[in-house]
This record gives structure tokens, C-alpha cells and sequence, in this order.
């Protein structure tokens, strides 16, 4: 052991260079491995770490607006007629699970202060279906009225007890609720469950509308046996239903076809691309992704063990005299082939604990932002056995090869200086840098085919004007339905660089959280998603009528509102200005026009049905138009402006910090959007620099290698009157030939 300490030790000293690449070449490698696997491992393990979730499913039924995806979205009167009696269910229940943000208030001695937070409506089968346990006070106390449940984690951050007091509204006081448990925080970070910091039992609210189709139904079976069973019970209890409705057959039997009920496990809601509400799921993942970081982690340290290998060979013409010296001497050639495996075992275990150091100073940088699994390694025992499995493995595995290479010259050959490298062996470590180049010139296409995609949907016409744009919600103080909303937008207008001003109920761009409405038109049913609006929305925006007329002023004190569809509806249902659809309460609603089809969701999802509604004469709707949308003239400082909103919100509002107004120019709301590309793109263009690096490392293994093996040719080739110049461009045009191969070889892939 001591003469294997001794030679480990004689070998840094001696390459220093070398060894210092390759242990920091790995390091990095297996640093990057273990950070791309924890937030692998954290989407593959999604959902799963919650007890009994293995029997949770999500009830679904076909979106019939969208052909090959699911509606998760139910009435509740149905939903409970179904369940209430069906064979095999432990429990069920409603609950939204959202990421939604709200903002509740607390009354402290004079004043208020603002708390977000994630707040989820559930019926009580969810408690007992996620194993909700109170930490302090009664869980079954939420079932009274104006009451709610907090987590722990969120009663530690604001300090918050049972027995408070927290209201929507900015005053404190007013639909103020109290809290009478706090649950504990047992779930893991990667679940629906660790973002919800507030419950409110939503009770009997829409239990007996059964034109209300928007709860979410979450079912426990006893067994994963009974699902099947349940769809089939389901889908017999709603033809039984249907049947009660209608004498007509035939439609009867459609009805059922499009309302067949499927369920899908809470465990794949995650990765599942057959919904397309992910609100009810918390937060949506891509398997895809994943797979692709997966495989880039597999790729990176591929390239750090071909760099291994490389910088083995690296000093074969260094250390072969060596060696055979220890032949000469007696020492066997399986003796020296253990201690050059060992060697290499040594140098991985340095490579691990450099490694740890950088995953711990990575966690502690902002970088650390790009991903959503926690990196801490006492949280990821599984991902670091497994980079510590795979840096050994590897590490034996590559270094078998180059020990037997090395000690298999024949000892006077060697003494005598005439050893010379095979072609075998150059041609190997032409493979491996071969290889290193194509990984690497693959990865930079992608990285930069990612950013230019990204790039593509930000600067691509989504149908309205999007330019000099300020949007924000603004809380219910002086929003559209408020007494005061005239006198605020006078104020506003008073600004020269505003040009208009509009309101909607959300925003314009949303891929999840929006009304889905399915209404009788011309004697047929007919789906799409509804967006109520101010009369001049269309205007403000840009977007244009291509059918038709606006809205109006007028429209606003309508019998029962008016729509404007886009053309997709207008083709796909076979719409007319003449069509009576049902709006609001289902009392038929004028349909004034048809507008441009425009990307009301992100470019990712295709264009479908859609319809901007003026509510009219039904006022009590317009309490959430809170969403304010402000045009701006072209020189204007978008700042300034906002700064004046806010001021004239606090001189009309002086309850509302005007800190916690979210304003912001369209672009950046639009560029949220694509949160997850953003996140995809800096993830692989970070790893892609690091492949990069590694390949450039072993580039200079091979350079090291040939130059030490041709150092005589080299002195001849200077004495005889070569420049600096021509030896350079005689060793880099093997490299320059190789990089071109590989060039070739990875713009198909």
C-alpha cells in the first residue's frame, strides 16, 4: 500500500499539468452530472413520495373542443351523484391545486400588511385523501364558514398563529376569515401538495348547478384494481342520466361517447400531455425535457472518460520508460497494471471531492435558480450513490485499456528509445476525440436551435399589438366595477404619454386559467374559451373585426351581453351574425362580429374556439376586471409611466401599497410565458459550455501525446530550418481534419 501511495503521489508531482486537467476535467463532469440528475430524478419522482398516491386519480372526461386531449373539469352535482355510490372509492373529492398567488391582508393596530399566497379550494374528502394532519388547532373546524387552514411553513414565514385574522380585502377587516389549523408541512418539494400554504372548504358551493362545469375530481381508490371498474360504473351512471334528459337515442349514446370517463393517475399528471388545464395539477412538467438532460448528463460524463483515457495515453511516452525500468527490476506486469488502475481510482476519488465543493459553492450562487430540484446532497443520497457508482465504473473501465497499453512494450525495446506509438492506438484516440467533437458540436446546434426557437416566440406576430403595452392586475380597489374606476381613468388620461386605457377579467395570454364555456347555439352544443372584456378591449389591442362590428359603449347595458368570436369558432361551429348562443346564464346573447384568429395562449399550443364576451346589464361581473391594460405613445418612458399609475392608485387607494401593484410592459408578461424554454435553454447552453470545455480538454490530452512522441522530429524538423509556424500547422491539421468530420457527421443528427 505504501508503494502505491508513494508512486500515486510521485505521479501528481511529476504531470502536474496533466493531472490537474484531468481531475478538474472530471470534477466539473460529475458535478454537472449530479446537478442534471437531481432535477431528473425530482420530475421522474414527482407526486410519487406522497402516501397512498399510487391510488389517487384525476376524473376526466374528452375535451370535445380539443379532439385527442381530456376536460378535467366537472359539475359538481354530477361528479357527487356518480361517487357518493360507487363500489371500490376510499375517498374523494374537489380540489383546485393550482399556482395561483392571492393576496390577503392582516389588520395590525392601525394599518395592514399584504401576504401572497397559494390558495387552494377543497372539499373535505381531500384531507383525508393526502393524509393532511394538523400541526395546531382542528382541521375539521374549516368546514365552518369564514374559516381556513394554513401550512406551517407559511405560518413560520409571516408569523402567523391559530386564532388570526386574514381578509382579501386591503382593509383587513371586511370577508375576513379565521385561522383555525395549521397543518404540517410532511410533503416533499416535488408535489402538487409543497406549494399550497392555504385551504378554504368551498362547502356546498355550485352543488346543485348543474350547468357549473369547472371542479377538478380527485378520486382514492382501496385497490388499483377498482379503476377500471369505476370508469365503466361511471360512464353507465352518466348514460343513465343522459337518458333521464332525452328520449332521443341516438343523441343520448353520442352524449355518452363524449363523456366517457377516464382516469388518470395523480402520479403521471406531471408528464401527462392529455390535459391541458395543468391549474388543477399544481405545476406541468416535460418528459421530453427530462429525457433530453438525461441524456446530456450521460453525454458529459462520456466526454470526461474519453478525456480520462486521453490524458492517459497522454503520458504514455513519459512513463513508459518507467515502467519497463520496474520490469527489469522484477515487479510483474499484473503488479503495475493494479497500480495504474488504482492510480486512476485515486484520481476519481480527488475528482468527487472537488465536485461536492462545486455543487455546494453552485447552490449558493444565483445560478442555482435554473433549476427546480433542490441540489443539497443530504437530499439526494440516490443521485450521489449513483454519480459515485457511475465516476468508479467509468474510471475502471477506462483505465483497464490504457494499462494494459502501457505495459505491454518489451523492456530493452523501450531502454533502448526506440519505442513508438501503433497505429491501433492512434486511431483509437482519434475515435474517442471524434467522438468527443460530435457529442459536443450536437449540443451546440441544439442549445442554439432552442434559443432561436424561444427568440421566435417572443418576436412572432401572435395576431394583436403587443408594442408599448402596460398590463397589470390591480386588486379590486378601483378596478372596472368600482365607483371610482371613472375618476381613475380620467386621472390617467391625463397623462400625455397614455394613450388608452381597457380592462379584462385576466389576461389576454393564458394557457391554463380561463373560463371554458359550453353553450347551446343554433340548437347545437357548442365549446370554446370565454374571455369577458371591456366594450373597448378590441380596440386597445389591436385586434382586428374581419366580420361584423366592434363592441360598443352601448353593449355594455345589453339584456344579456354580447360576443365577439374569432374565425376559428366561426368556421368550426358554422357561426353567423344571426346565431343565438347562450351566454352568461344561458339567455341567448347577441354575436356582434368575428375577429382575426390571435394567439390568445403561447405559441406552443395550436389556435381553438375562443369568444370575447361583454357582460352588460349583469354588472356584479365586472368585479373581476381587475386587469388593467394601459397603451402607451412610442417615446414614452414605460417607467415613469408606471411609477404614475402607481401613485395615482395610492391617492385613490391609500390602503393599497402601491409596491404590491404587479405592473409590467406586455413583453415581459408575454416572455413568463415561456418560463420552462427559458429554464430548458440556459440549462442545456450551460452544459453544452461545460461538454465544450471537456472536449477541448481532451484535445489537449491528444496534443500533449503527440508532442511528447514527436519531440525528436520536431528539434529535426527546427534544425533543418521549419518556423514555429509550420510545425503548428503540421500537428493541428490532423485536428482540423477530424473537427470537419465530425462537423459532417453531427449536422444530420
Amino acid at each position: 500500500m505504501k508503494y502505491l501511495l508513494t508512486n500515486f503521489f510521485n505521479t501528481l508531482r511529476h504531470y502536474k499539468v496533466s493531472s490537474l486537467l484531468n481531475i478538474t476535467g472530471m470534477a466539473v463532469a460529475f458535478a454537472a452530472f449530479y446537478l442534471i440528475m437531481t432535477q431528473v430524478m425530482w420530475g421522474f419522482g414527482y407526486n410519487k413520495g406522497i402516501e397512498g398516491a399510487d391510488r389517487i386519480y384525476l376524473m376526466t372526461m374528452p375535451n370535445v373542443q380539443n379532439p385527442g386531449k381530456q376536460n378535467i373539469y366537472l359539475s359538481r352535482p354530477l361528479a357527487e351523484k356518480i361517487l357518493s355510490e360507487a363500489p371500490g372509492i376510499e375517498a374523494y373529492g374537489t380540489a383546485t391545486m393550482s399556482t395561483g398567488i392571492m393576496a390577503f391582508y392582516q389588520k395590525i393596530g392601525d394599518g395592514t400588511r399584504r401576504l401572497n399566497a397559494n390558495c387552494q379550494q377543497f372539499t373535505p374528502g381531500v384531507l383525508r385523501m393526502f393524509r393532511f394532519e394538523a400541526e395546531e388547532g382542528s382541521l375539521e373546524a374549516i368546514s365552518a364558514p369564514e374559516t381556513i387552514a394554513i401550512s406551517s411553513k407559511f405560518a413560520r414565514a409571516n408569523g402567523l398563529k391559530v386564532g388570526d385574522y386574514l381578509s382579501p380585502e386591503p382593509s383587513g377587516e371586511k370577508n375576513a376569515r379565521k385561522i383555525v389549523a395549521i397543518w404540517k408541512d410532511k410533503y416533499p418539494t416535488n408535489s402538487s401538495l409543497s406549494v399550497v400554504d392555504m385551504l378554504i372548504d368551498i362547502r356546498d358551493f355550485c352543488i346543485d348547478l348543474w350547468d357549473e362545469w369547472s371542479f377538478p375530481y380527485f378520486v382514492q381508490f382501496k385497490s388499483v384494481a377498482d379503476k377500471e371498474a369505476f370508469e365503466q360504473y361511471a360512464s353507465k351512471e352518466i348514460y343513465e342520466w343522459l337518458r333521464e334528459q332525452n328520449s332521443d337515442l341516438a343523441e343520448v349514446e353520442e352524449a355518452a361517447k363524449q363523456m366517457q370517463t377516464t382516469m388518470i393517475p395523480f402520479e403521471e399528471l406531471y408528464y401527462t400531455d392529455v390535459i391541458e388545464q395543468k391549474i388543477a395539477v399544481s405545476i406541468a412538467g416535460s418528459r421530453t425535457t427530462d429525457i433530453t438532460l438525461l441524456a446530456v448528463a450521460i453525454l458529459i460524463v462520456l466526454i470526461a472518460l474519453i478525456n480520462f483515457v486521453n490524458f492517459f495515453f497522454a503520458l504514455v511516452p513519459a512513463r513508459v520508460r518507467s515502467v519497463n525500468t520496474y520490469k527489469v527490476f522484477g515487479t510483474s506486469r499484473t503488479q503495475l497494471i493494479v497500480n495504474f488502475v488504482l492510480e486512476a481510482v485515486g484520481l476519481v476519488l480527488i475528482a468527487l471531492l472537488l465536485a461536492a465543493v462545486i455543487v455546494i459553492l453552485f447552490g449558493k450562487s444565483a445560478a442555482v435558480s435554473v433549476l427546480s430540484a433542490p441540489i443539497a446532497l443530504d437530499n439526494n443520497m440516490l443521485v450521489l450513490y449513483a454519480t459515485i457508482a457511475a465516476a468508479l465504473v467509468g474510471s475502471l473501465t477506462g483505465a483497464i485499456y490504457p494499462a494494459f497499453y502501457i505495459t505491454s512494450f518489451q523492456p530493452a525495446l523501450v531502454l533502448k528509445g526506440s519505442f513508438g506509438s501503433s497505429k491501433a492506438g492512434r486511431s483509437l484516440r482519434n475515435l474517442l476525440i471524434g467522438v468527443q467533437f460530435t457529442i459536443s458540436i450536437v449540443l451546440i446546434i441544439c442549445a442554439m436551435f432552442i434559443s432561436l426557437q424561444r427568440n421566435y416566440m417572443l418576436s412572432q406576430d401572435m395576431g394583436f399589438d403587443k408594442e408599448y403595452l402596460i398590463t397589470g392586475d390591480i386588486g379590486g380597489r378601483i378596478c372596472w366595477y368600482q365607483p371610482n374606476n371613472k375618476a381613475f381613468e380620467d386621472r390617467l388620461r391625463q397623462n400625455p404619454d397614455i394613450v388608452d386605457i381597457t380592462w379584462a377579467n385576466g389576461e389576454l395570454v393564458n394557457a391554463m386559467n380561463r373560463m371554458g364555456w359550453g353553450r347551446s347555439c343554433d340548437e347545437k352544443e357548442i365549446h370554446f374559451q370565454c374571455y369577458p372584456v371591456a366594450y373597448n378591449f378590441l380596440e386597445v389591442l389591436g385586434i382586428e373585426v374581419t366580420e361584423g362590428r366592434n363592441f360598443v359603449e352601448s353593449d355594455e347595458q345589453s339584456q344579456h351581453g354580447v360576443f365577439i368570436f374569432n374565425e376559428k369558432a366561426r368556421d368550426q361551429y358554422e357561426l353567423t351574425l344571426e346565431s343565438k348562443c347562450g351566454g352568461h346564464h344561458e339567455e341567448a346573447a347577441l354575436v356582434a362580429g368575428f375577429c382575426r384568429n390571435f394567439n390568445f395562449r403561447p405559441l406552443q399550443y395550436g389556435i381553438d374556439p375562443f369568444a370575447f364576451f361583454v357582460f352588460g346589464q349583469d354588472h356584479s361581473w365586472r368585479a373581476g376586471f381587475t386587469t388593467l391594460y394601459v397603451r402607451i405613445h412610442a417615446g414614452a418612458n414605460p417607467g415613469k409611466v408606471m411609477e404614475y399609475i402607481r401613485q395615482t392608485i395610492q391617492e385613490m387607494a391609500p390602503e393599497v401599497d402601491p409596491d404590491n401593484i404587479g405592473l409590467k410592459l406586455f413583453d415581459e408578461e408575454l416572455d413568463s410565458k415561456y418560463a420552462s424554454e427559458e429554464k430548458l435553454s440556459l440549462l442545456i447552453t450551460l452544459f453544452t459550455v461545460i461538454a465544450i470545455i471537456l472536449s477541448l480538454m481532451g484535445v489537449f490530452g491528444l496534443v500533449l501525446f503527440e508532442t511528447q512522441h514527436r519531440k525528436k522530429e520536431i528539434a529535426i524538423r527546427r534544425v533543418l530550418g521549419a518556423e514555429v509556424e509550420d510545425i503548428l500547422t503540421l500537428l493541428s491539421r490532423k485536428y482540423s481534419i477530424i473537427v470537419t468530420i465530425c462537423f459532417v457527421i453531427a449536422i444530420p443528427l
